[in-house]
This record gives C-alpha cells, structure tokens and sequence, in this order.
C-alpha cells in the first residue's frame, strides 16, 4: 500500500519495468517536456510528459495506428487537475498550442468554446449544396479548396482550459450540451466513421472521426457529480480520461528565462518532418464522394509487448475484483490501452518499424503514474475523503480469508499476487487463520494450498 496515495497498490514485482527516462526512449517527445519545464517553471513536474503526449498526439491525426483486436488510434484525454491553483496548468496548455501553431499545424485545433452539436458539424467535410451543379472547371476548384481546407476536419485537438465547467453542464440533463457526454465517448474509440441526424439537419457523417481531449479542471467541478457510487464513475465517461492531480501540498517557485519565449527552430523541424513523414489525407468527390486515409504508420502488436499488455490487464482485473471500491474499474480496465496509446506513439515518432517492450515499458510505468493519480483525485472528490479513507481501507486478514472463500486452493505466492500484500504479511496471516480454524493447509507437490476449513465452520 502507498502511503501517499489512498488505496493504491503498486503492481507485483514480476510485472514492473525498471525506471526509463523520456530522453533514452523518446528524443523529441524530451525536447518537448523540455520546453514545457523550461517556459512554464512553476508547473506541476506530473503535467509535462502528459502534454507532451496530447501534443504529439494532435498531430498525428488518426495517421498512426494499430492492429489489436481491431484498428485503433492513439488519441487521449487528459484533464489537468488543479488543486490549488498553484499549478499553472493554463501556462503549459498555452505552450501546447504555441508548438503547433508554430509547427504551421493549428488548423488541426479545434477553437476553445463549442457546443456538442458545432463540434460534431465542425468535423464533417462540407461540400456546397449545388455543387452537381457546377461546371468543371467550378468543380475542380471547389475539389481543390475543400482538399486544403478539410483534409483533416475529422482529426484534431481540442485545448480547453475550463473544462470542468462543461462537465457541470453535461450533468445538467436539459442543458444543451448534455449530449456531449455520449459524443465524447463515441469519438475516443476510432470508428470507422460517426453519424448524427437532426430535425433541423440532414445526416451528418464524421470521417475516420479523431479526438484529442487536453482540459484543464479542479475537484469542485467533479465533485457534486462524482460522489462514491455515482453513476458517472461507471458510465464509461470519467473511465476515458487520465487525471493529472497534483498533491495538495505542491508547489514549485522557479522563474521563467529571459526573453520571449520561442519554440525551437530544431524541435519545428522534427516535427513538420514526422507530419510530412505520415502524409495528407485525400478527398474525392468525382465520381463519388470518398475519403483516402494519408499513407501514415500501421503496427501490429505482437510478441513480447502483446504478452506483456495482457499481463498488466490481467491485473488490473485481479485488483479490481480484490476490491471493495468499484467506482474506477472502468478507468483500471483501459489503462492497459492507455500504455499501449502512448507506446504506439512513440514508435512513430522514433519512425521505428515495430513497437518495442521498451516503448510499452514507459507507456506502463506512464499508465501507472495515472492511475495513482486517479486514486489522489477520487478522495478528493469524495464528501468527507478522510473518514471515507478509513472505512473503504480493506483489512488484510479480512482480505485474505474472503479471497480464499470464494477462490478456495490457493497458495501464498497466488494470494500475494491477488491481494499485492508482501509475503510476510501473507504468511503471517496465513498462520493466523489456520491457528484460528478458518483455514486448512494442504500439501501439493513442492507447495502448499490453502483452503476454507468446513470442518470448523459455525452451524
């Protein structure tokens, strides 16, 4: 158990990667944070990598993705969490938006205040209405501007500092953007194509539809909708997002360079290299109206890093059912996806031609550090967090005796991978129960097996 954070449990030891640092896997995404640390000092150390992501993640525009189950893409959403207002979150989502209005990409920005019906409309290709009607030369023109203009319509980032107070309007069912709950979850999971139909609209049809999500928030504006057992926290909604949550206690007093601040001529480099690299989608109108993706990368998760994702999810799915507090089982259950996003990512902009157990290794060890997050965020959310972190706080033998009621057979290695408790604890424990007639050893091969002991139970 972390002592800092409530009710984390650290992964067992066999599944842990060693610390890998951003400039050993990643040099351009290190350039990166590394602008971000030096033009936004007094930042949250935690905020940096994480928009760095979302920035990289804007850009690559639905062009990097992979084979795993099915196509997926690597989009995000990742809400900065400011507990104090010491933060400066606003200060490094700015430099987000200086970077790829600098890299001559901010058309791949969505503007900061939408509604959830202009944000759908604003994704689909809009072709004039007469254009049937038009002469050739007419229609090459319009062909010719619509391709410019709204190659990548479908695929962009949307920045937006006050994000939390858009979750108190989605909360409000007779608000207009009550909808966007539901529309934020269809654009993260990388259909296909995503259709809608209005009175006062025909259909309209996104296009190999593509969302990043980087917002900035604090606890107040979740926490009258996401007390424990709230349905928020299991609607797949809240489970989509990685929470940045600074300690209460943080603050950093640095000061900003000399001079105005200016992205790197370098570092616009690399990354118009990588757009270039990935390419342009086409549109086609004539005969038929048509979308080519652009040539971008395509990965197929294979090998040690397939094994090594099911691992990780295996045991998310291990904690969640040892759990007693099931309002973020939805969130444990993507961040296996959530590591492989960012893998995914980082092997495109190295341009390597296959995702590494390197690459998945920082996306876990990144996935990890948001989930202790989340846990930092949920009991502070919560009405009265430090009496609610006492009474959800599982006692151990508790823990262990319920585990081997409903498992039965286990041996203490199986039960300390179940439960994350050390294996003095276990064993501790074990004898505990056995002494008390909870519990029966039983002899198997090399090991022992633990089991409920019938003949002791009350009649």
């Amino acid at each position: 158990m972390n002592s800092q954070v409530p009710e984390f449990n650290e992964l067992p030891l066999n599944l842990r990667f060693p610390d890998i640092k951003v400039e050993d896997v990643c040099p351009l995404l290190s350039d990166i944070v590394g602008l971000f640390r030096l033009w936004s000092p007094e930042s949250y150390e935690g905020y940096y990598l994480p928009c760095a992501l979302a920035t990289v993640s804007i850009i690559s525009a639905r062009r990097v993705e992979y084979l795993f189950g099915s196509r997926q893409a690597p989009s995000m959403y990742i809400l900065l969490v400011d507990t104090s207002g010491m933060s400066a979150k606003t200060t490094v989502m700015k430099l987000v938006r200086a970077i790829i209005k600098e890299s001559g990409l901010d058309f791949l920005l969505h503007s900061d205040t939408v509604t959830a019906q202009k944000l759908f409309s604003s994704m689909c290709i809009q072709i004039p209405q007469d254009f049937d009607n038009k002469d050739a030369d007419e229609k090459k023109m319009i062909i010719n501007s619509i391709q410019k203009k709204q190659a990548f319509i479908g695929q962009r980032g949307w920045i937006f500092d006050e994000f939390g107070s858009l979750i108190r309007e989605m909360m409000q069912k007779s608000h207009y953007n009550a909808s966007f709950c539901e529309l934020l979850k269809k654009l993260y999971d990388n259909r296909p194509e995503l259709s809608n139909s209005t009175i006062v609209r025909d259909d309209e049809v996104i296009q190999y539809p593509y969302l990043v999500l980087l917002g900035g928030m604090t606890p107040k504006d979740l926490s009258p909708h996401a007390m424990k057992g709230s349905k928020i926290w299991t609607d797949g909604f809240l489970s989509r997002i990685a929470f940045i949550c600074p300690p209460d206690d943080f603050r950093r007093d640095k000061e900003f360079p000399d001079g105005e601040m200016k992205v790197p001529k370098a570092l616009v480099k690399k990354i118009r290299d990588w757009h270039e690299r990935l390419g342009v989608p086409q549109i086609h109108l004539l005969p038929e109206f048509k979308v080519i993706p652009a040539k971008g990368q395509l990965y197929n998760i294979t090998g040690d890093v397939k094994c090594a994702y099911y691992a990780y999810r295996r045991d998310m799915k291990d904690q969640i059912q040892n759990s007693k507090e099931l309002d973020l089982a939805g969130n444990y259950i993507r961040y296996p996806d959530m590591a492989l996003r960012i893998a995914v990512l980082i092997a495109s902009l190295n341009n390597d031609s296959e995702v590494t157990l390197t690459h998945w290794g920082f996306g876990q060890n990144i996935a990890e550090e948001w989930r202790e997050n989340l846990h930092r965020l949920y009991y502070k959310t919560l009405p009265n967090s430090n009496s609610a972190m006492c009474s959800f706080k599982p006692d151990p033998l508790e823990r262990i005796h319920d585990l081997i009621r409903t498992r039965g057979g286990l041996t203490s290695r199986e039960i300390q991978q179940l439960t994350h408790f050390k294996a003095a604890t276990v064993d501790v424990i074990l004898e505990e129960l056995i002494l008390d007639g909870k519990i029966k050893k039983i002899p198997s091969g090399k090991t022992h097996r633990y089991d409920e002991d019938f003949d002791n139970l009350d009649v």
